[in-house]
């Protein structure tokens, strides 16, 4: 069990952030990958990992055999804005270290080349999205409730007693008290944190929350355009815009959605807008294209009961 103490000062310094970026998620994929298989395959993760294994079998075992504390002591000493490139540098000036630093390095690099590439570079565009719409509505609920009413809700395994936020683990567990000092908390979603959120404290650096954003992009099977579309949906929002909603269950852009279904850019765009405007979709600019992804309504809008 983990206790963070604020002060007056730290409640002050709580931050909202929108991603970790793609070194994070991809260190916390690994960390997803490399767990024994078994039932928790049937959650969120379950189909991606079994994409990921399909094309590289090995990966699982080689994520088992790294140190504990490897990936979080990596992202511990890079820093929060890293990218996955500065990672590979630092882990490749490990060469000059002796065998036993050498070995786990060259390990970790070869992971995140392979998981990144695979695993996470794929899906990013649409991953960020994906967590964009989650940064906004916990920006909303900080604006309208405070602090209390954003730890309050923010995942069933954490408490909030001020000015103590507590992270229960196991009753064996031993308790952990830490003074957060006047730096604060940054309060980050994660497409790859499961199960309970994580908190990485580095010493002397800042106190970092990441909690479960929920089922992405990533750990979802990619829409075909010919996936069958309900008829019920087809009823409500007519065959097309069914389909179009239907194409972006991984997420797009809107000329993937055009060519997907062979419907024009114009008209990908215009049933792009309308389900936008009854919230089945979010829409973020990422250079000269828009990139769609369903809101946790149109998921289950698409999805059903």
């Amino acid at each position: 069990m983990l206790r963070l103490r604020f002060s007056a000062s730290d409640l002050g310094r709580v931050r909202l952030r929108g991603t970790l970026g793609p070194l994070a998620e991809t260190l916390l994929a690994l960390q997803t990958v490399g767990q024994a298989l078994g039932a928790r395959d049937a959650g969120p993760y379950g189909e991606w990992r079994r994409r990921v294994l399909a094309r590289l079998p090995s990966v699982a075992a080689a994520a088992r055999s790294l140190p504990s504390g490897t990936a979080a002591g990596l992202y511990a000493y890079l820093g929060p804005s890293a990218t996955v490139e500065q990672a590979m540098v630092a882990l490749s000036r490990s060469r000059s270290m002796g065998p036993r630093e050498h070995g786990p390095a060259n390990r970790l690099a070869a992971l995140l080349a392979v998981g990144y590439e695979s695993g996470i570079a794929p899906h990013w565009p649409a991953m960020r999205a994906h967590l964009d719409a989650e940064y906004a509505s916990r920006a909303r609920v900080l604006v309208e409730g405070g602090i209390d009413r954003l730890f309050g809700t923010l995942h069933p395994g954490l408490s909030w007693s001020p000015p103590v936020l507590e992270l229960r683990g196991s009753p064996a567990d031993p308790v952990v008290e830490h003074d957060l000092a006047g730096r604060g908390l940054d309060v980050v979603p994660a497409v790859f944190c499961h199960g309970v959120p994580e908190i990485f404290l580095p010493p002397g650096g800042q106190a970092v929350l990441i909690y479960p954003a929920g089922a992405g992009p990533a750990t979802t099977p990619r829409a075909d355009a010919d996936r069958a579309v309900p008829d019920g949906l087809a009823d409500l929002l007519g065959q097309t815009r069914a389909a179009v909603l239907a194409a972006l269950a991984g997420g797009g852009t809107t000329g993937e959605v055009a060519r997907k279904l062979r419907i024009s850019p114009a008209g990908a765009s215009q049933h792009a807008t309308v389900l936008r405007r009854a919230g089945l979709i979010l829409s973020t600019r990422r250079g000269n294209s828009v990139l769609h992804t369903l809101t946790p309504l149109g998921s289950a809008l698409l999805n059903g009961p």
